[in-house]
This record gives C-alpha cells, sequence and structure tokens, in this order.
C-alpha cells in the first residue's frame, strides 16, 4: 500500500497527484486497489507534503459563470513566479487558460509578459488541441489589454472582455490555486523550485483528474457530450431558481461595503470602506455573465 499510494502521489503526470483523500481514493478505486479512505487520510497525515500544504477553505456564495458550451469562453491570468526564475531558465510568469465549461486548461511558461510573448503562448495553445474561445475574459492587466494582443485576438475573430468586479476572473484564478498547490507540494516533496520541466506533467494530470462540477475528467468532455456536461454543471434550470433569501438588512438601512481581500491581505488594514451606502432594493438571481 505505501508503494502505490507514493507512486500515486509522487507523479505529477499521474490525475491524483499532490490531492486529496477524495482524489487519492478515486485513483485507487479504478486500479482495483482495497485501500479505505481513512487509511488513504492517515497515509497523508503522515506526508508533510499534504499536512504543510493543506488549504483554508473561506466558503462564500457567489454568482454562476454560466456559458453555452465547450469553447464558448475562456478565462486567462499570468503566474508570477519571478522569485524561482533563475533556477527555471529565467521564466518569471505563467499564462493559464480554463475553458469555462469543459474546466480543460493550459498553461505556458513565459519569461516576460509583454504583448509578443504572450501571443506566442496563445498560438502555442490554440495549436495543441486545434482549439481557440469564442469570447476571452481576463483581468485589466496591461500585459492583455495592449495593443499586439488585441490585434491578434480580433485576427482570430475572438471577443475579448475584462471583468468590473473584485472577484475578477474567478474560475482561472481557482485553477491557479489548484496548479500552485500542486507545484508547492512538489517543490516541499522534491526539494527545489524547478517547476519548468514538470509544468506539463502537472497539466496532463488535471486535466485527466476528475472534476466534481462536470462529473468527469476536462480531457473527456467534447461536442458529443456537452449537452450532459451542461446538465451536470447547472442542472435542468429549475435548479438556480431559489426561494427569496431572508436580508439582514432592510431598504433605506445605511451599510458600510467590506472591501475584497487577497488571501494574505495585511490584517492591521481597514476592511471596511469610509463611505456609508443606502439599500435602494433586493436581488436574488444570476445575472448572465
Amino acid at each position: 500500500m505505501e508503494d502505490y499510494l507514493a507512486d500515486v502521489y509522487y507523479t505529477p503526470s499521474h490525475p491524483s497527484a499532490f490531492g486529496g483523500v477524495e482524489a487519492v481514493h478515486r485513483a485507487a478505486k479504478e486500479d482495483n486497489k482495497r485501500i479505505s479512505r481513512r487509511e488513504i487520510r492517515n497515509w497523508l497525515r503522515g506526508r508533510e507534503t499534504y499536512t504543510l500544504h493543506k488549504p483554508l477553505r473561506r466558503r462564500f456564495p457567489r454568482n454562476r459563470v454560466i456559458v453555452s458550451g465547450i469553447d464558448s469562453q475562456w478565462q486567462a491570468d499570468l503566474v508570477d513566479v519571478s522569485a524561482f526564475s533563475r533556477i527555471n531558465r529565467g521564466h518569471k510568469y505563467i499564462l493559464t487558460c480554463i475553458d469555462v465549461f469543459s474546466k480543460f486548461a493550459w498553461a505556458r511558461p513565459l519569461k516576460k509578459k509583454k504583448g509578443d510573448g504572450i501571443v506566442r503562448a496563445f498560438q502555442s495553445i490554440f495549436r495543441e488541441k486545434n482549439r481557440r474561445p469564442k469570447k476571452l475574459q481576463t483581468d485589466k492587466g496591461g500585459e492583455f489589454l495592449n495593443k499586439t494582443v488585441q490585434t491578434f485576438l480580433k485576427s482570430n475573430r475572438i471577443q475579448y472582455f475584462t471583468t468590473n468586479n473584485e472577484t475578477k476572473a474567478s474560475i482561472v484564478e481557482r485553477f491557479n490555486r489548484t496548479l500552485k498547490s500542486k507545484m508547492w507540494r512538489f517543490f516541499t516533496a522534491k526539494g527545489t523550485r524547478r517547476y519548468v520541466d514538470v509544468l506539463q506533467d502537472f497539466m496532463k494530470g488535471y486535466n485527466g483528474s476528475y472534476h466534481r462540477s462536470i462529473a468527469m475528467a476536462p480531457e473527456t468532455v467534447t461536442k458529443l457530450n456537452q449537452e450532459t456536461v451542461w446538465h451536470n454543471l447547472y442542472g435542468t434550470g429549475t435548479e438556480m431558481l431559489s426561494e427569496m433569501p431572508t436580508f439582514r438588512f432592510g431598504v433605506g438601512d445605511p451599510v458600510r461595503i467590506s472591501m475584497a481581500t487577497r488571501p494574505f491581505r495585511k490584517s492591521y488594514l481597514p476592511n471596511g470602506r469610509t463611505k456609508y451606502f443606502h439599500r435602494k432594493t433586493y436581488s436574488s438571481y444570476t445575472p448572465s455573465i
């Protein structure tokens, strides 16, 4: 059992690599290994890579991003890994892209975040699976808003838009956390910060792993089964029409709006805005994005 679990957990290209109890247990079932969740949990508790990097969960309900089908909308972002550039052939950033519908993701290392480098990374991504989005969403970073990138997107008939709220492109940012979690556990396990040689192994493992929201692995989503995926993601539609919730404040009540905080925001800074706002109406619907 020890050897099997170590092989599954520490192989970057394995779908369950550096994952949690459920991911490893799923792999064991697929391989016909009679290993219980308790045994896996106890084994993981003895691994520093698991206990040291176990994420802190803060659950807060947010509106869904609803899309029509595969490749109808992607999200993209840049991950800053400049602290490790010297041992990663000078690469300071990772361009990440994810298809909002299928959850299939791509990653490309970048030495600079200039327009021409980002365009080459997008070209490489489009060629890999012969896929490209109809729409691309990012935050308001200058690396995506520059003329070179915008000209490239227009030439490929890709509709580009940015996000106005403080949570930005939430799905790609969630993927970034998954990727960085795997990377940092790998760093701890191997005693190195060199990721550039195994980045595509991480992507192979991620795209081949079971994704709970779509009830399958991202690499198995196609145009032939996208109707099934849509129902797995959003249900029949009636599930999204929830009853009117109980609101804490009444119409006309003065409220102070909390500033969105990042995971490492300094705790001594004020968490609320100095200005008060007055509630005008209620809303409990999920808007189209």
